[in-house]
């Protein structure tokens, strides 16, 4: 991964979260994964929603099925 993407800043959504906040966020993400290997990429992916699982669980909205 290139030093440019510690330059790119998040986008500023508006309180509504409208059409063009979905395109900014989808901009962002686009320039932040494009010099990305896979296997970085799914990492990344893997992580973040390692995260999100985990603060799901931790504030009750969610919980974990043992398969």
């Amino acid at each position: 991964m290139t030093d440019n993407v510690t330059e790119l800043k998040p986008p500023v959504l508006s309180p509504r979260f409208d059409v063009e906040d979905i395109r900014k966020l989808r901009e962002y993400n686009s320039l932040r994964h494009i010099n990305m290997t896979a296997e970085e990429f799914i990492a990344e992916l893997h992580e973040e929603t390692a995260d999100i699982i985990d603060k799901l669980v931790k504030s009750g909205h969610a919980h974990i099925v043992n398969a």
